[in-house]
């Protein structure tokens, strides 16, 4: 008997609900392949670390030689369809450029194994580039010169030595190399005493700091051009550490941009030095330091709030209270994930800054407000409101001041290596080479050559 078009519609809806039903399993089990895919992603990762093609076979236990070896060649496998194009090895690359060949031969050729006679293997022959570094060699220069005399106002005055500043115990390339030590790899200059001696030249710890002053005023111009250059800029980067001088607490500031980089050290860390430091034009990214406050358009740092939410002060005293901070500050980290997306992924704008601004506000208000951890990380937030989207409004500005931070990490490793600087004037010219020193690592250039043309320049009144 047939069946009854009510029978069939039931049928079908029967049909749908099973199929309605098939689709959210699957959906959820595609999900969780995603989320395991991305977890064995991150744990070949962290195997990577330790197990890879550089690891050496006695660093590996055997029993776990054959499975690590598969699991590498399998995820190296994955990772090659991956990319689009593999990156060449530039790890001791040889340069093409040859400055000279060397021919080698045995006259009475014998075997290194066995001793026996040999004999050369038609004109076959084996080619290695290595490369030779002499060590440099000093030499004393006795220079002559002529002297004149003003016909009109009588001055009396030399021929000019070249390449070396005037009443100069060395030439420019000593004093740059002296630079390049004392900045670039943070030498003391009881090291550089040292390594000079080494290699025949007998230098003294005053030959070394006098040198090292007289560049200030060599360099004084390109550092005032270069405060100029990044007021100018769009996005700036600050930070400040402490710097130790003459047995007091100073402060070294750095202002950074992706390719100028300014330091300077002052006596304070103070709102009037950063007003100082401050512009009417661009964005400054910076911390939570209050001094910043007031001083054009603001980026708040987004890691130093993530880190203060992540490493709460006070006891939760429950583990229920904990459960509720843990995931506001999951809330507060995705929010900011976002943030990162939606600047990819859209036209920056102030629009989309203000509306980051109000699911920011929206997400305090739903934060529970007992418990101290809470009230410090809620407070820390809204002190600095409006200021935590701005690189939503500026597609030069990044949501960090880690630019400022890897700025000041040379200075940190300077402190620790020499403790203290000695005179305003060493310490002025310090700040002056740094900032010479890290604008030419940003832009790709050579700190000495540049350092070179600087004092090969025409500057007036210099002593």
């Amino acid at each position: 008997m047939d069946k009854s078009y009510a029978d069939l519609l039931n049928e079908m809806d029967l049909l749908k609900k099973e199929n309605n039903k098939k689709d959210r399993i699957i959906e959820k089990l595609q999900k969780t392949v995603e989320e395991l895919a991305l977890k064995v992603k991150q744990l070949n990762n962290e195997l990577r670390k330790y197990v890879n093609e550089n690891t050496p076979s006695g660093a590996i236990p055997s029993y776990m030689k054959k499975k690590l070896e598969n699991t590498v060649e399998k995820y190296s496998k994955i990772s090659e369809d991956n990319k689009s194009e593999p990156k060449e090895n530039n790890r001791n690359a040889r340069s093409s450029h040859i400055d000279r060949q060397d021919y080698h031969s045995i006259e009475d050729p014998h075997c290194p194994k066995c001793g026996g006679e040999a004999r050369r293997r038609g004109k076959s022959t084996r080619k290695r580039i290595v490369i030779h570094i002499q060590l440099p060699k000093f030499e004393n220069v006795e220079h002559e010169s002529e002297i004149y005399q003003c016909s009109d106002c009588g001055k009396i005055f030399d021929a000019p030595v070249p390449d070396t500043l005037p009443k100069a115990e060395f030439d420019i390339t000593t004093m740059v190399l002296i630079s390049y030590l004392y900045t670039a790899t943070n030498m003391t200059i009881s090291n550089i005493v040292a390594l000079f001696g080494s290699f025949g030249l007998n230098i003294s710890e005053g030959s070394v700091t006098n040198t090292l002053k007289r560049l200030k005023y060599y360099l004084g111009p390109y550092h005032e051009e270069l405060l100029g250059k990044v007021k100018a800029a769009n996005a700036r980067y600050k930070d400040e550490t402490s710097h130790r001088h003459n047995g007091k607490n100073f402060w070294a500031w750095v202002v950074a941009t992706k390719e100028w980089a300014y330091y300077t050290i002052e006596k304070q860390r103070s709102h009037k030095v950063a007003k100082k430091l401050a512009s009417n034009h661009g964005t400054d990214v910076v911390d939570g330091y209050a001094g910043y406050n007031g001083l054009s358009d603001i980026q708040r740092d987004w890691s130093h709030s993530l880190r203060r939410a992540k490493n709460p002060l006070y006891d939760f005293g429950n583990g229920e209270s904990y459960k509720e901070y843990k995931l506001f500050v999951k809330k507060l980290s995705l929010l900011f994930h976002d943030g990162k997306i939606a600047k990819k992924n859209n036209d920056v704008s102030n629009k989309l800054r203000k509306t980051y601004d109000d699911k920011l506000w929206k997400l305090l208000q739903s934060a529970p407000t007992e418990g101290k951890n809470f009230k410090r990380l809620i407070n820390y937030i809204m002190k600095f409101d409006g200021e935590r989207f701005t690189f939503l409004q500026y597609k030069e500005v990044d949501p960090t001041s880690n630019l400022a931070e890897r700025m000041l990490r040379p200075m940190v490793i300077k402190r620790r290596v020499s403790q203290q600087s000695r005179g305003m004037d060493n310490m002025n010219s310090y700040a002056m080479q740094m900032s010479m020193y890290m604008t030419s690592k940003l832009q790709g250039q050579n700190y000495m050559e540049n350092l070179l043309n600087i004092l090969r320049s025409d500057f007036p009144s210099k002593p």
